[in-house]
């Protein structure tokens, strides 16, 4: 392998660093509920129960019995954009069959069926529900039972989380969307606020002051970010816990800029335009 190769080598894989590093990532939110009691009591916050289940049992959950088939909770508020629904559930230890069903609004339930183990039915296990077009309401979940017992020990929601981005003395204003288990970030899906002879400074949670969310390219301004002890960005993903979100565009004036850097891809020596 000769010296030259390995030096073109080491420029392109250099080169290609840069360019990774310099695509901004965005990813959406989700948010779990532990359930705590046969009547859909949960945490962060309680579920409106339809119908209880029969008990609740320490590290398994509601319990639903044939007596209690049809045990039934949905959701205490509702998401935009849901693209996923995971239900963590278990059986009895070899017994346990029935069916658990999520419906998200008053659109179309889908079902998921619940077999008899032949053994390892307490260890929780994920029924995993999917949508193509996300779908946006409260979401329900059902178990039946004809073989005793399903438990339901908890609900994990996947949705999109649209932003608004308040053009606040601009010309227009803006959105972002997140999108949770989304790929790389693309710059369709950010639509930034404008304003004449003046530059953004980023997306803040208030018109003046506040705490800085975004930059101006729609990015993370931070790893991570908390207003008031809530996350709005863990470990550069983001981990706001509602769907519905204004953050605001701050301005400085177009003359106060300073000059923009430019990198040669041959050289990489920075310079100043």
């Amino acid at each position: 392998m000769t010296k030259q190769f390995l030096t073109k080598t080491r420029w392109l894989v250099t080169i290609l660093l840069l360019i990774t590093f310099a695509v901004p990532h965005a990813w959406g939110a989700k948010i779990t509920y532990e359930f705590s009691s046969k009547s859909w009591a949960a945490s962060p916050a309680n579920w409106t129960s339809g119908k209880d289940g029969n008990a609740f049992t320490a590290n398994q959950g509601i319990q639903v019995t044939t007596g209690a088939s049809g045990a039934n909770g949905t959701s205490p508020k509702g998401y935009t954009g849901i693209n996923k629904i995971e239900v963590q559930y278990c059986t009895n230890a070899k017994a346990g069959v029935g069916t658990i069903k999520v419906q998200v609004g008053s659109n179309t339930e889908k079902s998921f069926s619940v077999t008899k183990p032949s053994s390892g039915g307490t260890t929780i296990k994920t029924a995993t529900f999917n949508y193509t077009t996300p779908e946006t309401g409260k979401v329900k979940v059902t178990a039946t039972c004809t073989t005793n017992s399903v438990y339901i020990w908890s609900v994990t929601i996947y949705y999109q989380t649209v932003i608004t981005l308040n053009k606040n003395g601009g010309a227009s204003d803006g959105s972002i969307k997140f999108q949770h288990d989304g790929t790389a970030y693309v710059t369709s899906s950010f639509t930034p606020v404008t304003r004449s002879n003046y530059t953004c400074t980023g997306y803040w949670t208030a018109a003046s002051a506040g705490t800085k969310i975004l930059d101006d390219e729609g990015a993370f301004a931070g790893a991570n970010i908390s207003v008031n002890s809530v996350p709005y960005i863990t470990s550069s993903k983001w981990a706001y816990a509602d769907s519905i979100l204004t953050l605001y565009a701050q301005w400085q004036s177009a003359a106060t800029c300073s000059a923009v850097p430019t990198v040669s891809a041959g050289s990489l020596k920075g310079s100043i335009l």
